[in-house]
């Protein structure tokens, strides 16, 4: 274990990095999760503004405007997102603690959906299918066990 030296500062912070407060710190990592986070929701409108392969039937050229608006509707999300994770540092209620994380959990099905429309055959009608069955089998396994 090292101790600390002239040029290495006590507060317990490792070698390499910026001498920055633990506050500052949890600001900036909450500041690219929410970031990131946003990146995630605007992941389908990005790849068909940026494909040239979608955009056969679109004969509107991508404009920079388009592209500002994008931008700017991202970092409008990635600043909701960080003013709800600071909020969510403030007042550590589990009350508020809960749809927050439900609502964290259902944002990360927008890049399993874009997978599913970009790179596979499956339908919305073949998961409705797939969940309608389960829920027969699952009402018909319960019925008759009584």
């Amino acid at each position: 274990m090292k101790r600390p030296g002239k040029d290495r500062p006590a507060d317990g912070s490792e070698e390499g990095t910026v001498p920055l407060p633990k506050p500052l710190k949890h600001k900036i990592k909450d500041g690219l999760v929410a970031l990131s986070l946003a990146n995630l929701c605007f992941l389908k409108v990005g790849f068909d503004l940026l494909s040239d392969r979608d955009r056969y039937y679109d004969k509107f050229p991508v404009t920079t405007s388009i592209l500002l608006a994008l931008v700017v509707n991202l970092f409008g999300f990635a600043l909701a997102f960080w003013l709800i994770m600071q909020l969510l540092r403030r007042v550590p209620s589990r009350l508020l603690q809960l749809p927050v994380h439900a609502a964290f959990l259902f944002l990360l099905l927008l890049p399993l959906d874009f997978v599913r429309i970009k790179f596979s055959n499956i339908s919305d009608y073949q998961i409705f299918k797939f969940f309608l069955a389960e829920e027969k089998h699952r009402l018909f396994y319960y019925s008759s066990s009584y």
